[in-house]
């Protein structure tokens, strides 16, 4: 199970990640318990990683699930 929050379109709070599959400052995507999760905009990066929880900060454009 994971958490999402966008508090505003410059911030997101992310909990329950397991692995971070790609970052670039346009991209983002992470494995979650059963979902592929992508967050894509620009200037993308994260002010915070710890036990699977992230804030990531930047231009955020969109928010993507996938199965995986």
């Amino acid at each position: 199970m994971f958490y999402l929050e966008m508090e505003n379109e410059k911030s997101i709070y992310i909990s329950g990640c397991k692995e971070i599959k790609k970052f670039t400052e346009d991209n983002i995507s992470m494995l979650m318990s059963d979902v592929m999760l992508s967050v894509s905009g620009s200037n993308l990066c994260t002010t915070s990683y710890s036990n699977g929880e992230m804030y990531i900060s930047g231009d955020i454009l969109r928010i993507e699930f996938s199965a995986i």
